[in-house]
């Protein structure tokens, strides 16, 4: 998976510490791939939940055997958190599936992805790529959000577009991850 990785353009560091990372950590194209049948895999999750690494714009990959229980109900992967869990089915098949939360006191929504297998290849169910319009139907959920004023009279032209200079910026981080 490196070598198709670094092939590809990726930059590529591999490293196991236990040495805790810096928060805020570095911009988009972060993907951390972790095996859930390590050992500490749980304390990892939870210095990760801890830390708001679930949180946009992180990527996760997790991976598994079909056999191995593993529940992800006591961490904020929540509705912007990119999760995906790839099983090692008994027939050499891959089932991918990216998890979330529509709040932190839901239980966990699983999309079906697709599937890999060695001779055919990754093979998808056409769902939508984008996540927030795939996960667009939040079935009553209150989201709270903030907006920023670079201009004491915005608030008065919010719909009306009275003056195209006048910019309202939302927050991006953290809209649906509550500190």
């Amino acid at each position: 998976m490196l070598k198709k990785l670094t092939s590809s353009g990726y930059r590529v560091n591999v490293a196991i510490s236990t040495e805790p990372l810096e928060y805020p950590i570095p911009a988009n194209r972060h993907v951390f791939v972790m095996s859930l049948e390590c050992e500490n895999f749980e304390r990892a999750l939870e210095i990760a939940d801890s830390n708001m690494f679930f949180a946009s714009p992180v990527k996760w990959i997790f991976y598994k055997h079909n056999d191995t229980n593993v529940s992800f109900d006591n961490l904020n992967i929540l509705l912007d958190s990119d999760v995906t869990v790839c099983t090692l089915q008994k027939n050499q098949t891959i089932s991918i599936e990216k998890i979330y939360k529509m709040h932190k006191r839901c239980s966990i929504n699983v999309e079906t992805i697709g599937y890999w297998t060695l001779s055919g290849g990754l093979v998808e169910y056409g769902i939508e790529k984008n996540v927030l319009r795939r996960r667009g139907n939040l079935m009553g959920t209150t989201l709270d959000s903030c907006i920023v004023i670079t201009n004491n009279d915005s608030l008065n032209h919010l719909t009306d577009k009275r003056y195209e200079n006048v910019f309202i910026y939302t927050t991006e981080q953290g809209a649906f991850h509550e500190r």
